[in-house]
């Protein structure tokens, strides 16, 4: 029995770089004898997909259209997928700031959210001043970190602030002063420097 129709389950898909998603098709009649399917991209740059299975990897930001067909027949199925950036954000306090996003992770992956990847870097009681002068030190740092779509944080230690700066570039850099100190503290050309 020849197909008559072929339909995605999904036709957008939104995906961050380096994420996977597989598309399931589905062809009418359920009768038909010969179900394969071949898979194609119109741009592998920034969607590659398994000509056989229907994975997909998302490569880079942009957008593709996933077009999937039979061996017996002309006819198609079409899904627009768009690769989003990775947004990648910094923290840089202490218990105060762990406590402000210690369940961020979780509720990002609640919602859906697949594209921020963010590190914590804590020191218990550390003002901005020390943060400053020890920014090429480890010690007494925890460097929480949670990749984009976990569930929560992962901590390790041995990572210095400028370690985990110089890894990539950063879209958000969020850094709490010590809620006690009462010193002011400005943006200076010396310290847009040191971020």
């Amino acid at each position: 029995m020849p197909v008559t129709n072929i339909t995605f389950d999904h036709n957008r898909l939104t995906l961050s770089i380096g994420s996977t998603a597989t598309l399931v098709a589905m062809v009418s009649p359920k009768e038909t004898s010969d179900k394969t399917m071949v898979w194609s991209s119109s741009d592998e740059s920034i969607v590659q997909i398994n000509s056989a299975t229907g994975l997909m990897e998302a490569v880079k930001e942009g957008a593709a259209i996933i077009t999937c067909t039979t061996k017996q027949s002309d006819l198609k199925a079409l899904c627009d997928v768009v690769v989003l950036p990775i947004l990648n954000i910094l923290f840089v306090g202490n218990s105060f700031t762990y406590d402000a996003v210690r369940w961020l992770p979780g509720l990002l992956r609640g919602a859906g959210v697949k594209n921020v990847n963010m590190v914590l870097m804590y020191r218990s009681g550390s003002l901005i001043k020390e943060h400053v002068s020890d920014y090429e030190s480890d010690i007494g740092y925890t460097c929480y970190r949670a990749v984009p779509g976990a569930p929560g944080w992962v901590s390790t230690t041995g990572y210095s602030i400028k370690d985990v700066i110089d890894e990539r570039k950063w879209n958000v850099v969020s850094i709490q002063e010590h809620t006690e100190n009462a010193e002011a503290w400005g943006l200076t050309p010396q310290r847009q420097g040191v971020i």
